[in-house]
């Protein structure tokens, strides 16, 4: 049985017994790494919607988790409220991931913050809240770097997030950087330079004219597009790679193919997969990035959780997915302006 599987059932979502036998291990590849130069540098583990293998999908309990288990990079999806808060969650509706029903675009702060985001995933992550874009950030700073998802927002959206990130000490510090898919790019076209757009690969023109138009730093490849060719133009054009190997490569072909391409970002649903096979070869990057992609001293606090593969016991992770209280600090009130949501 994997790594805290989880059962669906028609009542709900129910977690499977777990044993105390180790986790996953990276397997011996059968492949060989066609670019040795690409190992000039080590590849950032990227967990998607944080975890949402072991934790209920972009929530605080997620991210901790994610973090753990030792990715360095947090993707999170970003929606705007009724009342023009910026909160983290992947559907348009809060139906999937909340006991509520309804679209975000058309609730306030105060009616996502009254819903159960977490017990679908299991009865300990009762109470978890949709979390806003401040208190994740909060949450994540100095630990992670932050990946945004913008799913869509008011046409003022890009210099919100601008003011929110700005407010927050992100501009010049921590790296941050925004997907921006190619009907999104205008309305976050705010954010650049002072924040790493990142757009999905389209083709060869459209890179270079991005990176003449708005300075683009770091390009996406999807799984489904991907090819070496397109990695190659990809990182020709002096751009950081990032992969998305989500999927049914989200394994060992989707990490060799992501390593051999030249990826320093390779993004995940299961954390507990990438980060052994990565440490294993010693390609695993503890370290975060500042805003010009050098690297960032860590805190103490923020290195990996588990620093082996004998670490990573079904013990372990099971209770590092207890949901963690957000800080008083870090909570968001509707006494902030509005000017800066």
């Amino acid at each position: 049985m994997g790594l805290l599987n989880f059962k669906l059932g028609l009542g709900g979502r129910e977690p499977l017994k777990t044993t105390t036998r180790s986790a996953y291990r990276a397997p011996k590849s059968n492949r060989a790494f066609k670019n040795s130069a690409h190992f000039s540098h080590k590849i950032i583990a990227v967990g998607h919607r944080g975890t949402k293998k072991f934790a209920p999908e972009n929530t605080i309990s997620a991210h901790e988790m994610a973090i753990a288990l030792g990715a360095r990079a947090i993707e999170f999806d970003v929606r705007f409220t009724k009342d023009g808060y910026a909160v983290v969650i992947h559907d348009a509706t809060v139906n999937r991931t909340t006991d509520g029903r309804g679209w975000v675009k058309n609730m306030t702060l105060c009616e996502i913050k009254a819903l159960d985001a977490g017990s679908w995933k299991g009865s300990k992550f009762t109470g978890e809240q949709v979390p806003t874009l401040r208190e994740a950030l909060r949450n994540i700073k100095e630990r992670a770097i932050v990946d945004i998802d913008f799913k869509g927002g008011p046409a003022s959206a890009g210099e919100s997030l601008l003011n929110i990130l700005d407010e927050e000490g992100f501009r010049g510090g921590p790296l941050v950087t925004i997907f921006a898919r190619s009907h999104h790019v205008k309305r976050l076209e705010p954010l650049a330079p002072h924040y790493a757009l990142r757009p999905h690969f389209q083709s060869a023109a459209k890179t270079r004219r991005l990176t003449e138009k708005l300075g683009i730093k770091i390009m996406g490849l999807r799984r489904r597009s991907f090819s070496p060719t397109r990695a190659a133009s990809i990182t020709s054009h002096g751009l950081v790679l990032f992969t998305n190997i989500m999927g049914w490569a989200d394994g060992p072909r989707g990490i060799e193919d992501s390593i051999n391409a030249g990826a320093r970002f390779i993004q995940t649903d299961n954390l507990d997969r990438l980060v052994p096979y990565l440490r294993a070869r010693g390609l695993l990057e503890t370290r975060i990035l500042n805003a010009d992609f050098s690297y960032r001293p860590s805190p103490e606090y923020a290195r990996p959780q588990y620093e082996s593969e004998t670490d990573l016991t079904d013990t372990n992770v099971e209770q590092n997915t207890k949901p963690r209280a957000i800080s008083s600090r870090h909570i968001e009130t509707p006494a902030e302006t509005i000017d800066s949501r």
